[in-house]
């Protein structure tokens, strides 16, 4: 007979929307009620970075180690380079908020991390769900799932799913390699008609860097790839030869047009990427994912069962929804694309638009830096094909 355990809040997944949610009840609730978080990794090691634009203090400022006020974009052998004096990038490396999450929720008493543990089916019940586990079952008040989400596809299918994919190493150089002062966002290498690709570095000093190889395509690439494409690059373009690689990262991040399931069943919510958090044209999601687990914490802490916080405005939806199509049917101008908004559009309302908290007169700045003429014919193509019954 297997074994059933119990909980008010079971967390599926323990990256970073899992902690962040588990993190934020605590604090709202004082640890009243038991939450379990349920996570197949074996342990927590410095697996990927994280990094967003902010202009005011986080709860995570205590594990940001770098900040950075300029950013450069290259293509088409044009180089921009913008600052900030109010909005910040920041840098997060997974180890340190990792450590300082899983220690918040060991000093609670009624919270729990269990490894190494896979979840299998969940059903609702009157009062709750269950849900099996490859250590046993497990009840609980309200589940709140991590994992993505399938999608069927039946007909004629319309949406977009492209992915961006890389490798990273942290190097450390011999010799003074990197600008410390600035972050390339984007190095975009020669274009091709099948698939975007661009070089991104965050420099922590003069000798240290992460430099990562970055696609955005249908599908992601055997790892000998990306390596050959990063040695390269620090050879050929930064004139780096001679190094040690600290450690390494790698990931697949869905930019996709898909609609998101924000609650599959009563007793069930989908949160971080399931929940639709990750800017589909963008990548980015880290403060997104922590602004809507202090909204969701507060609601669930009023109400039992509330509606889960909008994860984003219905129109940055519909212009992500247009520029996926037009990279996805053009990807060659995609480096003079994401090149003429850094040259065109003031970096604030740049960084307000990346972000999802544009104002009114960010949107309209941002449109009209795009390729018009080609972005209004995608506009009306996507709303034909959205209407259409």
């Amino acid at each position: 007979m297997s074994q059933i355990w119990q909980a008010d809040d079971v967390i599926i997944g323990g990256g970073a929307a899992g902690l962040s949610l588990a993190s934020a009840l605590l604090r709202r609730d004082g640890g009243k009620r038991k939450i379990l978080v349920v996570e197949p990794r074996q342990s927590y090691v410095r697996d990927r970075t994280w990094c967003f634009w902010s202009d005011r203090p986080t709860a995570h400022d205590d594990v940001v180690t770098h900040r950075w006020r300029k950013w450069r974009v290259r293509a088409d052998g044009m180089e921009t380079v913008v600052a900030s004096q109010r909005y910040e990038y920041c840098h997060v490396p997974a180890d340190a908020y990792y450590r300082k999450l899983l220690g918040e929720l060991d000093d609670a008493a009624n919270a729990e991390v269990r490894l190494n543990s896979r979840v299998g089916e969940i059903r609702d019940l009157h009062d709750g769900a269950i849900m099996t586990t490859d250590r046993g079952h497990v009840v609980a008040n309200r589940v709140f799932d991590s994992r993505p989400c399938s999608s069927g596809r039946t007909g004629v299918d319309r949406h977009i799913d492209l992915q961006q994919h890389f490798m990273g190493w942290h190097v450390k150089a011999s010799d003074a390699a990197f600008d410390p002062e600035v972050v390339t966002l984007m190095d975009f290498k020669t274009r091709t008609d099948d698939q975007i690709q661009f070089f991104y570095v965050l420099p922590f000093s003069e000798t240290e860097a992460l430099v990562e190889a970055t696609f955005i395509s249908r599908s992601a690439l055997p790892d000998d790839v990306y390596e050959a494409e990063i040695r390269s690059y620090l050879r050929e373009v930064l004139g780096v030869d001679r190094y040690d690689v600290q450690w390494t990262e790698s990931g697949r991040i869905p930019m996709t047009t898909r609609p998101h399931q924000t609650r599959p069943s009563r007793h069930v919510y989908a949160i971080g990427g399931a929940a639709g958090l990750v800017k589909p044209s963008t990548g980015y999601a880290f403060l997104a994912i922590q602004k809507f687990s202090e909204a969701f914490a507060a609601r669930l802490a009023a109400r039992p069962l509330p509606r889960p916080p909008r994860a984003r405005p219905a129109i940055l939806k519909a212009l992500d929804r247009v520029f996926l199509a037009v990279i996805d049917r053009c990807p060659a101008i995609a480096p003079a694309i994401f090149a003429g908004l850094f040259r065109r559009v003031e970096p604030d309302a740049l960084v307000r638009f990346l972000t999802d908290t544009p104002t009114p007169r960010d949107i309209v700045a941002v449109v009209r830096a795009m390729p018009t003429w080609l972005f209004l014919r995608q506009a009306i193509v996507s709303a034909s094909i959205w209407l259409r019954p």
